[in-house]
């Protein structure tokens, strides 16, 4: 538990250390949806794994949380949501983005089309047999932030390089009808969790 409790206390720096360069609402997603879902598509077998939690997060909002801050504030994008849970799309105007946990250091998330049912997986998926698994604190982690009202997806991540050394980046994706675009990619400094001699 300590690591990740220090994991999350290097984000939090790291984050701080770059003020943002994307803004939430110069990427506007249009009018918000807000009639009956589709059905999600359930079709590949990734998605098959998962229909329960992705149906829950389309009908009863479980997992699926909304941001309220207007604009990209690197220093507060968290592993774990802070926003209110509720229904109805929390991203790009009609998509429901639905996270559940998948034990320690592990996070899974979906991206569901309101109007068509699609699923999307998340940006920089770490499994090609399991693509709804986002990096956690395992394998390097990620950290998200996006708003109903933009499409800009932002995502942190970082990997261990060497003994408690990390290297982060900031990604920020947009949502295409294709799925996520990588709009641009930020490198931040290297960080070490090491206690200094």
């Amino acid at each position: 538990m300590s690591i990740a409790i220090a994991a999350l206390a290097l984000i939090l720096l790291t984050l701080q250390a770059k003020p943002p360069d994307l803004r939430f609402e110069d990427y506007p997603a249009g009018d918000i949806f807000r009639g009956t879902p589709a059905a999600p598509k359930i079709v590949e077998p990734w998605v098959r794994m998962y229909r329960i939690r992705i149906r829950e997060g389309i009908s009863k909002g479980s997992g699926v949380h909304h941001y309220d801050e207007p604009q990209v504030r690197l220093d507060r994008i968290e592993a774990y949501p802070r926003g209110n849970q509720y229904n109805g799309p929390n991203f790009a105007g009609h998509y429901f983005v639905v996270t559940w946990g998948c034990g320690t250091g592990c996070l899974r998330m979906a991206v569901v089309d309101a109007i068509t049912g699609k699923i999307y997986p998340p940006p920089l998926s770490v499994s090609k047999q399991d693509p709804l698994v986002i990096p956690m604190f395992g394998m390097g982690w990620a950290l998200f932030d996006f708003r109903v009202e933009s499409r800009l997806f932002a995502m942190s991540t970082c990997t261990e390089k060497s003994a408690w050394r990390y290297s982060c980046h900031i990604s920020y994706f947009t949502m295409e009808t294709t799925g996520f675009e990588l709009v641009k990619r930020v490198e931040l400094p290297e960080m070490s969790l090491a206690a200094e001699p």
